[in-house]
C-alpha cells in the first residue's frame, strides 16, 4: 500500500531542504514510498546485491527512517517507510523543488525536478487530468516539436503534493488557476508548485531533457503505449489510458478480476455489443433471459459424472421432452430434483435462445454447462462471461482455450488465465478509471468509454408552438417558447393529437420526413425512443417531456438527461425516484462510465438523483456515491439540488456519528462551487449558511429564496431576525408581512433547542424573546398575513395568561405560545385541522414559551 503524503503533513508546516545524497539510498526509499516490500524485492527493484541493500536498509533503520512489519532478522518481513522516513523523502522533494524557479505564467507547463533510471518527480501547476504524462528527450524549441522524440510516464499518486516556494510551507490546496489571457495575472507572483513522482513506462528509452525546464504536453497524438496490432484492431471498445492515445480495441481475450457489482455492470454493458453474454446481468437487462434447450446436453454430464452413457442419453430425452412438450413426461427422479435445484424456473427454447442469458439464481451445475455450451457453439458471436460460481479446472482450460473469449469476469486471478492482459479495481481512482496490466506486466490507468455516449447536448433549442405540457394536462414552469406553424403543419399536427392519443407506429413513419413534431407527438411508447435518435436534431428537446421512462433503454437515460431542458429533468426525477426506490439495480445500469470532474450537466442531474434516494439504494454502492456522485453532483449541480443535499448529510450521518466531522465535511461542499445562478438550490443553501454562522447580511430577494426553497426548520434559528427586518420596512422585505411565512413554527421555540441540519448542528435556536410584540403591534392593522397576526394573538393571549384562542393557519397554533404543563389532551382531528409544520411542532410537544420574559416580570 503506498503512502499518502498529504495526510502525513499539516497546512502550513515548514519543511527544510536538505538532499538525500546517497543514489541507492533514494531508490530505497522511493520504492517504499509506493508500497511495502521484502528486503530480497528492493534489493532486485533498485540494482544493488543483497548485502549491500541489507547493510542500507539496516542504516536506514538505526536512522528511524524505516520500520518492519516483524521482527528484525525475520524471513519476509515487509519494510516500510516511517513518519520520519517520510518527512526526510519529502526534503529532499523540497530540496529539488527549487530547480523548478523560475515559474511560468502558463499553467498547463510541466517541469521535471529529478530523474533516476524509470522514476522522475515531476512539478505541476495545476491538478493534470490524466495519470499518464508525455515527456520529450529533449525541450521543444519555438519552432515546434520537429525530431522531438515523446515517452510515457504514469504518476504513482493522483494528488499531488503543494509546495509554497515564496513562504517556504506545505499548502494543502492548489492555487487559483490564472488567466493567461487577462493582463492582471501577470503581476501576481504565484510560486505555488504541486509535486507527483512518476516512472517511465518505457524505461529502456532515452530522456535527455535537463531538471527544471518546463514544457507543455503535444497538441497531437504521440506514438501508441500498446501495440497496433493486438490492441487497436479488435471488435469492440474497451477504453482510453490517455485522451492521445488511441482508444483500446483489443483482439485477445481480457481478464477482469473483481467482485463488486458496480464494476462489473459498467464492463458487462461495454462488452456486449455483437456478443453472448452469460453472468450476472442485474446492470445490463431487465428482460427474462431465454435459454437454449441444447445445453442440457453439457448438464447432464455435469449433474450425472457416474452413470453410463446409455443411460445418461434416455434421461436427457426423457428431460428435454418433458420441459419442451409440458406434457407428462416420466423421468427419473433423481435427475428432476437435481434439474429443479440448478435451473428454478427458467425458460427454454429448442431454435432460439437470448444474446443476454441472466446466472442469478442458478446452480453451480447449470452455469458450468452454460459457459461449457457457449465455448461449443459455432457462430461469429464473441464471448463474455461473468464467472458467479466457482467452476471446474477442465471448463476453465476450455474457456482459456477459446478463441471467441471477448471479456472473462472473476473473482479470482486462475492459473489457467495468467498469461491474459487483466483489468483490476483502481485503487487510487474510482469509476471509470480501471487499472489495465498487460501480459508484458506494463499497470496503465484506464478510462472505461461507453460506446455511442455523448458527453454533450446535441444540437440547439428550437422553438415549437405546441406546448408538451398542454398535452400531458400539467402546469409546469418553463421557459419553453413555441413558434406559429404553417397552417398545413399545424393541421398535420391536430390530426395527430385527436386521431393518435395511443399513437400509431406506421402513420408516424410516414410523417417523420416532412413533419417530425407531428410524427414524434404520434409515435407510441414503445418507438420513441428510436425516433427520438432520428429527429433530436429536428425537434425541441422540451418535448423529451412526451418520452416514458419506462420504455427507454435505462443505460440510455445520461445521455437524454445531457438533452432535456430543467423542466424536463425535473418531471424525469419523479419517475426516476420511484424506479430507484422499486429496483436499486438501477444504479448500476445508469451510473455513467466517465469521471467525476468532467461531468456533463446531464451526468450531473444523474449523480443528484442518485444522492437524493441514498437510503433507498444498496450499501455496496454507498462508497461510490461518497466518492463519485457528490463531486458528479457538484460539478453542475442541478437547481432543484435540495434533496441531493439532504442525501449527502444522510451519506455523512450513515458513516460517521461525528457531527463536527460532519459539519466540516458539508462545509467543503458548500464551498465547492460558487458561481451559481441565484435561483439554484446549492446557492440558495450556502447564501442561508453565511447568513447563519457567518452573520452575512443578505438582501431581499436571498432571503425570499431561502424562506420559500429551504425546509423552515432550517432558517428557524435566523427566522425571528427575518421578521423584524420585514417589520422595520428594511428595502426588499415589504413581501415578510404579506405572504403566510410559517412564523409560528419556526419562531415559538424553545431556547436552546437542537438543530439537525447540515453544517448547524453545533447552533441552538435562541428561543422566542416574547418583546418582539411591541414590534407586531406597530404593523397589525395593516395588511398583514394570517400567519403573523397567528404569532401576535399566541405571544399576547400568552403574556396575558388567556388562553389560546382558535388560529387562521391552525386551529391549535396558539399553544405552542403556552407553557407546555398548561398543554391539553388534543385530538387527532384537531392536530391535522391546519398547516402541516404547526402539526409537527405540536406532535413534539415542544413550547416557545419565554420563561426569560415572566421571570423579568414584564
Amino acid at each position: 500500500m503506498s503512502f499518502d503524503f498529504k495526510k502525513s503533513v499539516k497546512k502550513g508546516a515548514k519543511i527544510t531542504p536538505k538532499k538525500i545524497r546517497s543514489k541507492y539510498r533514494l531508490r530505497l526509499m522511493n520504492r517504499l514510498a509506493e508500497s511495502q516490500e521484502t528486503v530480497s524485492e528492493l534489493a532486485k527493484s533498485v540494482g544493488l546485491r543483497m548485502p549491500h541493500a541489507s547493510a542500507e536498509i539496516k542504516r536506514m533503520r538505526d536512522e528511524k527512517l524505516v520500520s518492519s512489519d516483524l521482527e528484525i532478522g525475520s524471513r519476509g518481513a515487509k519494510i516500510r517507510l516511517t513518519e520520519e522516513g517520510i518527512k526526510v523523502l519529502q526534503m529532499d522533494e523540497w530540496y529539488k523543488a527549487e530547480e523548478a524557479l523560475p515559474i511560468p505564467k502558463d499553467n498547463d507547463k510541466i517541469c521535471v525536478l529529478y530523474r533516476e533510471g524509470t522514476d522522475i518527480l515531476f512539478a505541476f501547476l495545476q491538478q493534470p487530468e490524466e495519470m499518464l504524462i508525455l515527456v520529450p528527450d529533449r525541450l521543444p524549441d519555438s519552432k515546434g516539436n520537429e525530431g522531438v522524440s515523446w515517452n510515457w510516464a504514469k504518476l504513482n499518486h493522483s494528488d499531488l503534493r503543494w509546495f509554497d516556494l515564496n513562504e517556504k510551507t506545505i499548502s494543502m490546496e492548489e492555487p487559483e488557476i490564472l488567466d493567461p489571457q487577462n493582463i492582471e495575472s501577470y503581476g501576481d507572483n504565484n510560486q505555488i508548485i504541486g509535486i507527483a513522482r512518476g516512472k517511465l513506462i518505457q524505461g529502456e528509452n532515452v530522456v535527455s531533457i535537463s531538471t527544471g525546464e518546463w514544457f507543455g504536453q503535444p497538441d497531437f497524438r504521440s506514438n501508441s503505449l500498446l501495440p497496433e496490432n493486438i490492441y487497436h484492431r479488435g471488435l469492440w471498445s474497451l477504453g482510453t489510458c490517455h485522451q492521445l492515445s488511441p482508444i483500446i480495441k483489443p483482439k485477445d481475450a481480457i481478464v477482469a478480476i473483481m467482485d463488486d457489482n458496480l464494476y462489473k455492470s459498467m464492463l458487462l454493458r461495454i462488452a456486449k455489443k455483437n456478443a453472448l453474454l452469460i453472468g450476472d446481468l442485474r446492470g445490463v437487462s431487465s428482460v427474462e433471459s431465454v435459454y437454449p434447450l441444447d445445453v442440457l446436453d453439457y448438464w447432464i454430464e455435469i449433474a450425472h459424472p457416474r452413470i453410463s452413457n446409455q443411460e445418461k442419453r434416455k434421461r436427457l430425452v426423457a428431460l428435454k421432452e418433458k420441459i419442451s412438450t409440458k406434457k407428462r413426461i416420466k423421468t427419473s427422479d433423481s435427475t428432476w430434483r437435481k434439474f429443479r435445484k440448478d435451473w428454478n424456473d427458467v425458460i427454454f427454447d429448442k431454435e432460439a435462445f437470448s444474446k443476454e442469458m441472466e446466472t442469478r439464481g442458478l446452480g453451480k451445475n447449470a452455469v458450468e454447462s452454460i459457459v461449457q455450451w457457449s465455448v461449443s457453439l459455432d457462430n461469429n458471436l464473441q464471448l463474455v462471461v461473468d464467472l458467479t460460481e466457482k467452476i471446474s479446472s477442465e471448463t476453465m482450460l476450455k474457456l482459456s482455450f477459446c478463441d471467441k473469449l471477448r471479456l472473462l469476469i472473476m473473482k479470482e486471478n486462475d492459473i489457467f488465465f495468467k498469461n491474459f492482459d487483466m483489468l483490476k479495481v483502481d485503487k487510487k481512482r474510482s469509476l471509470p478509471w480501471l487499472e489495465f496490466v498487460t501480459k508484458r506486466g506494463e499497470i496503465l490507468p484506464l478510462k472505461l468509454i461507453e460506446d455511442g455516449y455523448k458527453e454533450s447536448p446535441l444540437g440547439e433549442n428550437v422553438n415549437k408552438n405546441i406546448n408538451p405540457w398542454n398535452l400531458l394536462g400539467l402546469k409546469i414552469e418553463s421557459d419553453f417558447v413555441s413558434e406559429e406553424f404553417e397552417e398545413e403543419y399545424l393541421s398535420v399536427i391536430m390530426s395527430s393529437i385527436s386521431q393518435y392519443p395511443l399513437g400509431d407506429e406506421s402513420w408516424a413513419n410516414q410523417m417523420e420526413a416532412r413533419y417530425p413534431l407531428a410524427a414524434w407527438i404520434a409515435s407510441p411508447d414503445n418507438g420513441r425512443w428510436p425516433r427520438w435518435q432520428r429527429l433530436r436534431e429536428r425537434i425541441d428537446p422540451e418535448w423529451l417531456a412526451l418520452l416514458n421512462l419506462d420504455f427507454l433503454p435505462i443505460e440510455k437515460l445520461v445521455e437524454i438527461s445531457d438533452e432535456a431542458p430543467d423542466s424536463v429533468l425535473n418531471m424525469f426525477s419523479d419517475k426516476l425516484k420511484i424506479k430507484l426506490r422499486e429496483d436499486s439495480d438501477i444504479f448500476l445500469r445508469t451510473r455513467p462510465i466517465m469521471e467525476s470532474r468532467k461531468a456533463s450537466r446531464g451526468v450531473s442531474w444523474i449523480a443528484a438523483q442518485f444522492l437524493s434516494n441514498a437510503p433507498w439504494l444498496s450499501e455496496n454502492t454507498y462508497v461510490d456515491m461518497l466518492e463519485w456522485s457528490i463531486d458528479a453532483w457538484l460539478r453542475n449541480p442541478p437547481k432543484k439540488s435540495l434533496d441531493a443535499i439532504k442525501g449527502v448529510y444522510w451519506l455523512f450521518t450513515k458513516e460517521n456519528n461525528n457531527l463536527i466531522e460532519i459539519d466540516e465535511l458539508m462545509y467543503k461542499i458548500k464551498n465547492k462551487n460558487k458561481k451559481l445562478d441565484d435561483m439554484n438550490e446549492v446557492k440558495i443553501w450556502s447564501n442561508m449558511l453565511d447568513m447563519v454562522l457567518d452573520n452575512k447580511k443578505l438582501d431581499g430577494d436571498e432571503i425570499r429564496m431561502i424562506v420559500e426553497k429551504m425546509p423552515s426548520d432550517w432558517w428557524a434559528v435566523e427566522s425571528q431576525n427575518i421578521l423584524l427586518r420585514g417589520i422595520r420596512s428594511e428595502d426588499g422585505f415589504k413581501w415578510i408581512l404579506k405572504e403566510n411565512v410559517p412564523w409560528c413554527s419556526t419562531i415559538l421555540r424553545p431556547k436552546g433547542e437542537e438543530i439537525d441540519v447540515p453544517l448547524l448542528s453545533a447552533k441552538k435556536h435562541p428561543g422566542c424573546d416574547f418583546t418582539i410584540i411591541s414590534e407586531i403591534e406597530r404593523i397589525v392593522n395593516n395588511s398583514t398575513s394570517e400567519s403573523i397576526m397567528d404569532l401576535y394573538d399566541s405571544i399576547n393571549n400568552s403574556i396575558n395568561q388567556i388562553s389560546p384562542t382558535s388560529g387562521r393557519t391552525h386551529e391549535l397554533v396558539g399553544w405552542l405560545a403556552q407553557p407546555i404543563e398548561k398543554w391539553p389532551y388534543f385530538s387527532n382531528d384537531e392536530l391535522l385541522n391546519g398547516n402541516i409544520e404547526i402539526t409537527e411542532r405540536i406532535l413534539k410537544k415542544v413550547s416557545g414559551y419565554d420563561y426569560d420574559y415572566q421571570e423579568s416580570g414584564k
